[in-house]
């Protein structure tokens, strides 16, 4: 950051600011994140900086759902289809539309939550980005199963799994295992639960995955 002041650079302060925000952010200091994030969001409006103010807006995002904002959620995505609209920004579009989805599932909107979804991965497989394809297969399968669909939940549950395996995406396979280890003990299936649990403890466990805590106690609620 001193560079950039010295230099007298607001693009790149903003942009420095941004990548504090989201260490902050990915170490649970929620209130920094956002503090900072404010800090950047106005930084780029000023400077007129759209191509930075849309991760900015996306963390925001991502704060706003972690304080189940949801109403500030909704504005800041707002903005960011609109400004992804005027840059003609495919990407940023489909990850806009993604937090969409998260916003909407939490809020129980599952409808509208499948609407966004099917939006995000047509446009993550037209630009053939997998990771982002098995993501949204993810969040497809925890829809569904909002709406008691859990056959279908399952199936494209697995097809997420097997895409991430593919991919060698060990952090975002637990969350895939832990979901469908949850869908088969609700079924009554405790032997399919327990063998998907444990599997996803062991990644949790050398990853320090914020979830690993979540698993043991699982596991610990299916043990005989």
């Amino acid at each position: 950051l001193e560079l950039y002041h010295a230099a007298e650079n607001p693009s790149g302060i903003s942009a420095s600011t941004y990548q504090t925000a989201l260490l902050a952010y990915r170490r649970g200091s929620i209130s920094v994140a956002k503090a900072l994030c404010l800090w950047a969001k106005e930084a780029q409006e000023k400077n007129e900086d759209i191509v930075s103010l849309l991760p900015t807006l996306r963390l925001l995002v991502d704060i706003a759902l972690e304080e189940k904002e949801f109403d500030a959620a909704n504005q800041y995505c707002a903005r960011a289809l609109d400004f992804s609209n005027q840059i003609h920004d495919r990407g940023e579009l489909a990850a806009t539309y993604y937090s969409l989805t998260v916003n909407a599932r939490l809020q129980k909107e599952y409808n509208q939550a499948h609407t966004y979804a099917k939006e995000a991965l047509a446009l993550f497989e037209l630009m053939g980005d997998r990771g982002f394809q098995a993501l949204m297969h993810y969040e497809l399968s925890r829809i569904l199963a909002g709406t008691h669909s859990f056959t279908e939940s399952i199936a494209i549950g697995l097809k997420s799994m097997k895409m991430f395996e593919d991919l060698s995406e060990d952090f975002n396979l637990v969350y895939v295992l832990q979901h469908l280890g949850a869908l088969y003990c609700q079924l009554g299936d405790r032997v399919q639960a327990t063998m998907l649990w444990q599997r996803a403890l062991v990644i949790a466990l050398a990853k320090e995955h914020p979830l690993t805590q979540g698993i043991q106690e699982n596991l610990a609620q299916v043990a005989p």
